[in-house]
């Protein structure tokens, strides 16, 4: 199964689009499985529910750190490349839909308020996120193919 499967088989066992996110790919650097997810277990929902930055986004940001850390606070080289990184993996995801980051808008629905969770749930919102996680991967895995000094890297 590659991960664009794996992501979305994570995804539609119920977990939260970081822990999808995360959880494919965090076994490569070093993290088991129970561990990615209890990491993502919050965010969710555009981070606890609150419709803000989107879940595929924070997880795909948590991998970028653990594929490309900062484990100096004096080395402002590692800080400029994941900041740029990630960025990077932002804009890109942009481009794909409509500009948009937050969950709210990517979702249609204001996942913030108990009548915008149960609209979402009663319409099946969540499976708009099965291309949102999918998109994740896909970038990430671009990203990690052609290498950070190749991929839009802002120096």
């Amino acid at each position: 199964m590659n991960r664009k499967e794996q992501v979305i088989n994570t995804y539609s066992q119920g977990f939260n689009c970081t822990q999808s996110v995360l959880s494919v790919f965090s076994e490569r650097f070093g993290i088991d499985l129970s561990a990615a997810l209890k990491i993502g277990s919050a965010f969710g929902g555009g981070y606890a529910q609150t419709g803000k930055i989107c879940g595929v986004i924070t997880g795909a940001l948590m991998v970028l750190g653990l594929k490309y850390p900062r484990l100096a606070p004096e080395n402002e080289e590692q800080k400029e490349r994941i900041y740029n990184l990630a960025a990077d993996f932002i804009e890109n995801f942009q481009q794909r839909n409509k500009n948009y980051t937050f969950c709210r808008d990517l979702l249609e629905y204001d996942v913030s308020t108990e009548e915008g969770r149960l609209s979402a749930k009663e319409n099946n919102a969540r499976k708009k996120c099965e291309k949102y996680v999918q998109d994740a991967v896909e970038i990430l895995e671009e990203m990690f193919f052609r290498g950070y000094n190749e991929f839009n890297y802002r120096k």
